[in-house]
């Protein structure tokens, strides 16, 4: 199947005027594989998105706002157009995206690089908000449906009640994720759509993890990429994605590259969560309804990252998988919550 794959890779660089391909060198990835492509006239960084974001008009919004954030400072990179003159090539009913290659390094994990993590997310978001296709675009996104196919999608990303059906469908056969079914249960009554449709909309990244981001040796972001998810939300979407991926303290590295990694517990605590608020809010304000919903954006995304992760173990692994450590950052939210908000409101 690699050298398949790799076949294919061969033949999708044929489709761009590169000059002659000399290495291509694996890049990572969980649900879009990438690759570091190095040819005659420099490198470049080919992806092939993932089944559920590859549609002519999801990348058709994508590449425009990759172009409109250019525009506005914001560093991130424009995709470079095959011969055909689209800015993307297909395979096998596959879209492939290619990029020039950005050079950078990891999140390092210091205060420095979470605060400016936060302002880059901010000047995204205000950048973001004069996307003149902005409106244009309302995916239905089906969101859980490797997890759990059938129950459809929702204008909503991490949508509770779809995260419950598709729980409830999983727990059929997977009886031991009863625990997980509650949890999905008591976030849909209280994150239900009342509390949501009286959130503030924003044009939001969708996806804000390191995995997406890259960084300059002086630790300023250098680079946000992966707008796959990019659609009109709550920023306390993109905010809980801050606070969890890049202030939560972590037993191992983060591997962008192991979906095991990537959905970690991780302790959550105050002291990060302010600092990476405080950082955002020293670019862009925040209206206080959004500060109140972290706590149930951080749930909601902590339990939609298990479920969509499940579909890519086997199924003897499905279990162990979502219920491993499921309760620990629950808990926190449980017992903290409330502080949380009230020091970020403070």
């Amino acid at each position: 199947m690699r050298g398949l794959l790799m076949n294919e890779v061969q033949d999708v660089l044929a489709d761009y005027d590169i000059g002659e391909v000399r290495e291509v060198q694996v890049a990572g990835g969980t649900a879009g594989k990438c690759w570091r492509v190095i040819a005659a006239t420099g490198s470049y960084f080919l992806r092939c998105r993932g089944t559920r974001t590859g549609s002519r008009e999801a990348m058709q919004f994508d590449h425009g706002l990759r172009k409109h954030l250019v525009a506005g400072g914001v560093p991130t990179a424009e995709p470079i157009a095959a011969t055909s003159g689209e800015t993307w090539a297909l395979s096998d009913g596959r879209a492939f995206e290619l990029y020039r290659f950005v050079e950078g390094r990891a999140f390092g994990e210091t205060q420095a690089e979470l605060a400016d993590t936060a302002r880059a997310l901010a000047r995204f978001h205000l950048v973001a908000a004069s996307y003149p296709a902005r409106g244009s675009y309302s995916p239905i996104l089906a969101q859980f449906a490797n997890a759990a196919p059938g129950v459809g999608g929702s204008e909503r990303m991490d949508d509770p009640e779809v995260m419950l059906a598709a729980y409830e469908q999983l727990a059929g056969q997977y009886p031991g994720l009863a625990g997980a079914v509650e949890q999905a249960r008591l976030l849909a009554r209280a994150y239900d759509a009342a509390v949501y449709d009286a959130l503030p909309r924003w044009l939001i990244h969708g996806d804000y993890h390191p995995g997406n981001l890259l960084y300059s040796d002086s630790g300023e972001v250098a680079g946000i990429f992966d707008l796959d998810w990019a659609c009109e939300h709550t920023r306390s979407r993109d905010l809980a994605d801050g606070i969890y991926y890049f202030g939560g303290r972590r037993a191992a590295p983060f591997d962008n590259a192991s979906i095991w990694s990537m959905t970690d517990a991780v302790d959550l605590d105050f002291e990060t969560a302010t600092a990476f608020m405080g950082a955002y809010r020293e670019v862009a304000a925040l209206d206080p309804d959004e500060v109140r919903a972290l706590p149930l954006a951080l749930r909601a995304r902590w339990l939609a990252e298990r479920l969509e992760g499940s579909a890519k173990v086997s199924p003897e692994q499905r279990t162990w998988f979502v219920m491993r450590d499921l309760e620990r950052p629950l808990q926190w939210l449980d017992t903290h919550g409330e502080e949380l908000i009230r020091r970020l409101t403070a």
